[in-house]
């Protein structure tokens, strides 16, 4: 076998191994078959910053291209409120992107070829997420508690009104009762007095019936008695009569 047939083989041999080794393995393979380069960022879980000053210009350019052109694949992604941290797969080049961002806005980009950093990076962010949206969450269930109070609190208010609005009514009854009771014992009272007074004359008017009644059931005619003679006292002489004159 010649020597350029060898080398042939050895490639095609290599190339075959890559295609059957693991995704770290051909990490790994890709790695150290390249030029010598700085390693990739591989941060501490713990020592993970977070905020709009840590974005990395060029890697968030990068991944704002990939994601336009929808070179990417979402392998993992938590969210928290309008937190979340998305784990994203290039599959042409073997890289992953941890992703951090608050409304749609990237804050945190850390790229990476190799998984075991990556996830951990990713777990670290979902974690951050869980932690950053707390505050929001409370917001949220504090305002809604706001409304519920004052729906609660405007309802309270509407009754309260109400039920003041029955009770003056209810007032105004009472005392429409009160001065109509009150007029009504003073007419009892004068009812009371023309009633005796009523029945008093009809006992007198009784009595009067009863007496006539039995006069005329008597047979006995009562004849009233004689009158006493009175006294005529005597005449006195009449002046003399003048004489007729002479026509």
């Amino acid at each position: 076998m010649t020597r350029k047939a060898t080398t042939t083989a050895c490639k095609l041999a290599a190339c075959l191994v890559l295609a059957l080794a693991p995704v770290g393995m051909v990490l790994a393979a890709t790695k150290h078959a390249s030029a010598p380069r700085p390693p990739a960022a591989t941060p501490a879980t713990a020592d993970v910053p977070t905020g709009p000053a840590q974005i990395s210009g060029a890697t968030a350019d990068e991944l704002r291209r990939l994601v336009d052109e929808h070179a990417l694949s979402e392998l993992r992604r938590t969210a928290n409120g309008s937190y979340a941290a998305s784990l994203l797969f290039d599959a042409d080049h073997l890289v992953y992107y941890v992703v951090l961002s608050h409304d749609a806005e990237y804050w945190r980009v850390i790229k990476s070829d190799v998984v075991a950093d990556a996830e951990r990076v990713y777990r670290t962010f979902a974690q951050q997420t869980e932690q950053l949206a707390q505050t929001d969450i409370d917001t949220v269930r504090l305002e809604a508690g706001r409304k519920y109070g004052e729906k609660l609190l405007n309802l309270n208010q509407q009754r309260l009104a109400k039920l003041q609005e029955d009770a003056q009514h209810r007032q105004q009854q009472a005392t429409q009762v009160a001065a109509m009771q009150q007029q009504a014992k003073a007419q009892a009272t004068a009812l009371s007095s023309d009633l005796r007074s009523t029945r008093s004359q009809l006992e007198q008017v009784q009595q009067n019936i009863r007496t006539l009644e039995a006069q005329q059931a008597d047979p006995l005619l009562n004849l009233p008695e004689a009158p006493a003679p009175t006294t005529v006292p005597a005449p006195t002489s009449a002046p003399a009569a003048e004489p007729a004159r002479q026509p």
